[in-house]
């Protein structure tokens, strides 16, 4: 018959795989969790959302140049802002 305790130094201990899946399962958990994370925070950071709103307000402000509501000064000096 196989023994389920182990001897050592300090003592017996019950050898039993729980903890060890515990820990398994626990730390499959937290990388999977990391890695969602990090997805979620790579499309939602602020530099995200600016470039995707950046994008939009220069399609805008092109629009508004072309049909003449601003001139060329207003023009460089808008997109400087939306690109920096």
């Amino acid at each position: 018959m196989l023994s389920l305790a182990v001897v050592g130094r300090g003592g017996a201990f019950i050898h039993h795989p729980f903890p060890f899946f515990f820990f398994k399962f626990l730390l499959l958990f937290i990388v999977v969790f990391l890695i969602v994370f990090l997805i979620v925070k790579l499309f939602t950071s602020k530099k995200a959302i600016h470039y995707i709103s950046g994008n939009k307000a220069l399609d805008i402000l092109k629009e508004r140049y072309a049909k003449g509501e601003i001139n060329e000064k207003e023009f460089k000096t808008m997109k400087k802002n939306i690109l920096d």
